[in-house]
């Protein structure tokens, strides 16, 4: 429910529907039953994009500095700016960076990927199941598949399992061992993540080739602009099977549950969580303000510096004379001041200000038992370290039981709403006393010390 931009796009020749929107990121080959993830060799570089194709469809995108450790692309992308490699997964990887990052991207949507075969590695990959999960899964693929023996057929005939009984919501029932078993028999009940996860899983279990995507999908035009914004909400996952002679396919799952979620994108979120989006006078101070942010980047954050001294020297020469030395005067003081922001906020140690007050209020706690002589790891959990205090300093030791008690219940019991959990000012005010405690006792210890001598 994250309404942070997450990519801007610009399309010079005309935005694409709704529909056809997929952005891709990640491919995931491997599971676990319950889990997909990317094997390290799909990083490995396959081929150089060519700069200027001579099809496809054009993008400028804006990418958030936190938004993904990938770029994201219109599916399928097939030229990208020099330094950049198309990986064995049709991502194209990039190293964390600490600001947004503005790329130009083409993108072939019909491009065919492997249509006239497999290696035998990736095919094995691409059908790998773990054994003794989810039997009842496995057992319906088989039967389906003996019935349909065309791939096609038999993937299409999966997709129609998802327009009965099924639901898209965002707070699922939790799942057990056999996941994809509980959600495809018993719960019914998930969003686009539970979806594409079973939907592989059937495919795999019927002898088809498939791999989970991760990505962006939807967005909505700010028109001022005259782009697409990409939201943080619009994170999306779907399927790719494979079909000989046509290669991978897309296919969504979700689609067959809640159409209006490909169709509007995460706007589709209203009708399930009331206040996700806001009003249209919201949405109109929005546009703007988020036209203005655009802005922001393109001309300062990544502009290069022989643009900036060209734009800059363009307006200069239109300037009267007489306001030469005051232009030359402001833009000094702007440039001064950006660069002490930048420094001072450079200053500033790494996560300190921003960092979870849980995780400053556990690391005063554990410096203040280090100074009483009970060290510990960063790795360690509360209990343990109290447990050690407590051995050693008695007569803390109820202080410390009901210090770990309080820490744990808010730590791992957040709220549902994102508010302050209750009973962190409870935990505050302990470790106000267990510090006075640590003062009293050294202040005991230095008086029998002083009276023995």
């Amino acid at each position: 429910l994250d309404d942070r931009p997450a990519l801007r796009v610009r399309f010079p020749d005309g935005v694409p529907p709704s529909p056809l929107r997929y952005f891709r990121g990640l491919t995931l080959w491997s599971t676990d039953g319950r889990a997909w993830t990317r094997p390290e060799w799909t990083d490995m570089p396959m081929v150089d994009l060519p700069p200027v194709p001579d099809r496809g469809v054009r993008q400028e995108i804006t990418l958030e500095p936190d938004a993904a450790p990938w770029l994201p692309a219109l599916d399928r992308p097939i030229a990208a700016p020099d330094g950049l490699r198309l990986a064995l997964d049709s991502s194209l990887p990039l190293p964390r960076r600490n600001r947004g990052l503005r790329y130009e991207v083409v993108s072939d949507p019909e491009l065919l990927l492997e249509p006239f075969g497999l290696s035998p590695q990736t095919e094995s990959m691409a059908l790998a199941l773990p054994q003794s999960r989810n039997p009842r899964t496995i057992a319906l693929a088989q039967r389906l598949r003996a019935e349909s023996p065309d791939a096609e057929t038999f993937a299409r005939r999966l997709l129609s399992l998802f327009t009965n009984e099924f639901s898209y919501s965002l707070e699922p029932p939790p799942l057990g061992r056999d996941s994809v078993d509980e959600f495809l028999f018993d719960t019914k009940a998930g969003y686009c993540e539970h979806y594409a996860s079973a939907y592989a899983t059937l495919l795999r279990a019927g002898g088809v080739p498939a791999r989970v995507v991760l990505g962006y999908q939807g967005g909505y035009y700010n028109a001022m602009g005259g782009y697409l914004v990409v939201r943080r909400a619009d994170a999306h996952a779907w399927v790719e099977s494979w079909i000989e002679g046509r290669g991978w396919l897309r296919a969504d799952p979700t689609s067959m549950v809640a159409p209006e979620r490909i169709q509007m994108g995460s706007s589709a979120l209203d009708a399930l969580q009331a206040g996700f989006r806001r009003s249209d006078m919201f949405r109109w101070f929005n546009d703007r303000w988020d036209f203005l942010e655009l802005r922001w980047t393109d001309w300062i954050v990544n502009y290069r510096a022989a643009e900036q001294s060209a734009l800059l020297q363009r307006l200069m020469d239109s300037l009267p004379r007489s306001f030469m030395s005051i232009g030359v005067l402001l833009v000094t003081m702007l440039v001064v001041a950006t660069v002490l922001a930048l420094w001072l906020l450079r200053r500033r140690p790494p996560g300190d200000a921003d960092a979870d007050p849980l995780a400053r209020w556990f690391s005063r706690f554990r410096r203040i038992l280090d100074g009483a002589g009970v060290s510990s790891m960063a790795s360690e959990p509360i209990a343990r370290i109290a447990a050690r205090a407590s051995d050693r300093y008695y007569a803390i030791s109820p202080l410390l039981s009901e210090l770990t008690s309080r820490y744990q219940t808010v730590r791992y019991a957040p709220q549902r709403d994102g508010t302050t959990p209750p009973g962190t000012r409870s935990l505050a005010e302990l470790w106000l006393k267990l510090r006075w405690e640590r003062v009293r006792r050294w202040v005991r210890f230095e008086r029998r010390t002083t009276e023995s001598s």
